[in-house]
């Protein structure tokens, strides 16, 4: 915007200074007309002519260097648009089923990743409940909760406390994720059950982590 606002500048400023032609000697009909009159007058129209191209040589050249501004910030402006895409495009991750070593809520993230992996390879982790939410695939399941990462909490006050409601729609005054996955007791986790309905669940509980795969 600044850049086209200057073009438009020059270009104005450009032709507000060209000289309007001026004809110095004007004759009558029936009266001679003197050499060194028409010579005025022939070097006016010059003059003007030549002080216009020069006007309009300028506002050439600064169409052409604004055109390449332009252009080399819309290039600018497309690398910094694809720069942002790939750094919040969100990764992908797919439910693939359950971890087969269990664990109490006290395992930690990475103690739940690390079981995932050992079943489903090291592109794995705990699942949230997002993507067990959005998952398309149908996984064959053991018949047990699974310990899952909550995703998009928000907190509903109910009387003098809250109400965790996760996005599953599982729901918990304890907690979610048995204190940020630090402790065994004494809080509630988030599971999953193998027919997808979402529980809290005691963190002292034994049960394996609901994992995904990076796709």
């Amino acid at each position: 915007m600044y850049r086209i606002c200057t073009l438009l500048f020059l270009l104005g400023s450009q032709i507000a200074v060209a000289d309007e032609l001026t004809i110095p000697n004007t004759f009558q009909e029936g009266t001679p007309a003197r050499a060194a009159e028409v010579n005025d007058n022939f070097t006016a129209v010059e003059v003007s002519v030549d002080d216009n191209a020069q006007v309009i040589t300028n506002v050439s050249q600064n169409v052409d260097t604004n055109t390449q501004n332009i252009s080399s910030n819309g290039q600018d402006i497309n690398a910094v648009a694809q720069s942002v895409s790939s750094l919040v495009a969100p990764s992908t991750f797919d439910f693939v089923g359950f971890s087969s070593t269990q664990l109490n809520g006290g395992a930690g993230l990475f103690g739940m990743s690390v079981a995932c992996q050992a079943d489903f390879g090291p592109d794995s982790r705990m699942a949230t409940s997002l993507e067990i939410v959005e998952s398309t695939s149908q996984p064959t399941l053991a018949p047990s909760y699974a310990w899952v990462r909550p995703a998009n909490v928000t907190a509903v006050p109910v009387g003098n406390t809250y109400v965790l409601i996760d996005y599953s729609g599982a729901a918990s005054s304890t907690g979610l994720n048995c204190n940020a996955w630090s402790t065994g007791g004494g809080n509630t986790g988030l599971t999953v059950l193998p027919n997808g309905g979402f529980r809290s669940r005691p963190c002292d509980q034994i049960y394996p982590a609901a994992c995904s795969v990076s796709q």
